[in-house]
């Protein structure tokens, strides 16, 4: 199946404004609406998002962080631009320790300490489909602009160098390689593998779209959440705004 993932520029302000703050006071989510769109389609569509991400997060004990997670996501998508990047985002790249962790629970969000006691974010990272991540804060995402590209240029430098010394320690082995050599084997290593996952990312249009995000939000000054299959081009299903859109397959403008 694969990742749909989207990269959704937005504030912390901007996440207690849309999500936290009617969350407490349901009165205001008509007012909040009504600031994403006018169109009255879409505005059923918000408000059946806001209905079902209140009412499955919420229980008597805590508030799941993840449903709120998956409405700031769309919620952005009204604000600001977002990009589609397919099967590669800032939670894989943690994973395999070529990013630094950036995500935060979202009740670092809001100050408002009725909602900070009760909300629980289990997994700040993507680790399935149809999930979203934590909020990664503007700071860490305006170090990331400068920082992401070198750093996985210099991790796969790194792995180079250790796959030259593994082939280097084989010496005992010469003349087993050369066998092998001979008769049109490759010789593998353990580093084979994670130099050419790395290799990819830097190849192509692979990081396009995280490139244009992290460029985005440092000009704005903006965090980011991260959401797996919110949008799914190849069936045109999308739970965001289709006109904030970006990808490289629409050969979208480079931000």
């Amino acid at each position: 199946m694969g990742y749909d993932i989207t990269l959704h520029p937005i504030s912390k302000e901007q996440v207690n404004h849309y999500v936290l703050e009617p969350f407490y006071n349901r009165a205001l989510v008509e007012s909040r609406i009504n600031a994403l769109s006018t169109d009255e389609d879409t505005i059923c569509f918000l408000k059946e998002t806001y209905d079902d991400a209140y009412e499955s997060s919420d229980s008597s004990q805590h508030i799941d962080c993840l449903a709120l997670s998956h409405l700031a996501a769309c919620v952005s998508s009204y604000i600001h631009s977002y990009w589609y990047s397919r099967n590669v985002c800032f939670s894989f790249l943690i994973k395999d320790n070529l990013c630094p962790s950036i995500f935060q629970p979202l009740s670092t969000c809001t100050n408002d300490s009725r909602l900070i006691r009760r909300m629980r974010h289990k997994k700040f990272h993507i680790v399935e489909n149809y999930m979203c991540s934590g909020f990664a804060p503007e700071d860490k995402i305006s170090e990331l602009a400068d920082s992401l590209i070198p750093s996985i240029q210099e991790a796969a430098k790194r792995v180079e160098g250790q796959q030259l010394d593994f082939v280097k320690s084989q010496r005992t082995a010469l003349s087993y390689v050369k066998i092998m050599l001979g008769s049109g084997q490759e010789i593998t290593t353990p580093f084979d593998e994670p130099l050419g996952k790395i290799e990819d990312l830097l190849s192509g249009d692979t990081l396009w779209g995280m490139k244009q995000v992290l460029n985005y939000c440092k000009k704005h000054n903006l965090g980011l959440i991260e959401a797996s299959d919110l949008v799914i081009p190849v069936v045109d299903s999308s739970a965001g705004n289709p006109d904030n859109f970006n990808a490289a397959f629409l050969n979208t403008p480079e931000e």
